[in-house]
């Protein structure tokens, strides 16, 4: 792409939810076919860009079932549907071929049931969790847990078993829906609310336990397996 270094150097992606197509005839899911692209019609550059961020959780709340493609461009393989409502990792990874839209890289769960790496091309309705929580009080951004999963240390030593109804928190936005670094389908979080309203944060609760005291731990969303079990306001 003629004068791409300066074309990314004017965009600022640092908060900015991977929206890109405004029509929906557009999209690359269920609404348009493969067919409907000439085989020249897309010609992947090599300019992919990191954003060197946390991992963050995504979902699809687009309405419709998106392609996700071993690589950017609609003219490569498909390897699996991001289906409604279902959430996935960025990356952090994104690439802009001539066809002019942004294509992010994302981890997500295949038909065959194997965490694989993919792409899809950014849409309206498709964004990050943290810009989606179950409910916000103050800064704290909480998610409720939709069924028994367990919390972890950061060095991966069990916590506790966390029940449906129960809420994690995170202590703002910017710590909200991040995944571990080593395992890509824990989430990042600072605090408990147990069904009966009772708050405590990580730091309190560890307090006498056989780690030392830490200031947040791990969710397993167990995304890997299948259905989320940690949701947001979807």
């Amino acid at each position: 792409m003629e004068n791409f270094d300066q074309y990314f150097e004017k965009l600022n992606f640092e908060e900015v939810e991977p929206n890109r197509i405004l029509n929906p005839e557009e999209v690359d899911g269920e609404l348009a076919s493969a067919n409907d692209f000439t085989e020249n019609s897309i010609e992947v550059c090599n300019h992919l860009r990191n954003s060197k961020t946390a991992l963050y959780f995504g979902v699809n709340k687009s309405g419709s079932n998106i392609n996700v493609r071993s690589s950017a461009g609609t003219n490569n393989s498909i390897v699996a549907k991001m289906m409604v409502h279902e959430s996935f990792c960025f990356t952090g990874m994104r690439s802009y071929p001539s066809d002019g839209y942004e294509w992010h890289q994302i981890e997500i769960l295949n038909p065959s049931g194997k965490w694989i790496t993919g792409w899809y091309r950014g849409m309206n309705g498709v964004g990050y969790w943290k810009n989606n929580p179950y409910r916000k009080s103050g800064s704290r951004q909480y998610y409720l847990v939709k069924q028994t999963t367990n919390a972890y240390t950061p060095g991966q030593q069990f916590m506790t078993t966390l029940e449906p109804g129960d809420q994690v928190w995170c202590d703002s936005q910017a710590n909200s829906g991040k995944s571990g670094s080593s395992q890509h389908d824990w989430m990042l979080f600072n605090g408990f609310r147990f069904k009966g309203g009772f708050e405590m944060s990580i730091y309190q609760y560890s307090v006498g336990q056989d780690y030392e005291r830490i200031s947040y731990a791990y969710v397993d969303t167990q995304m890997k397996h299948g259905a989320s079990h940690i949701v947001g306001n979807w």
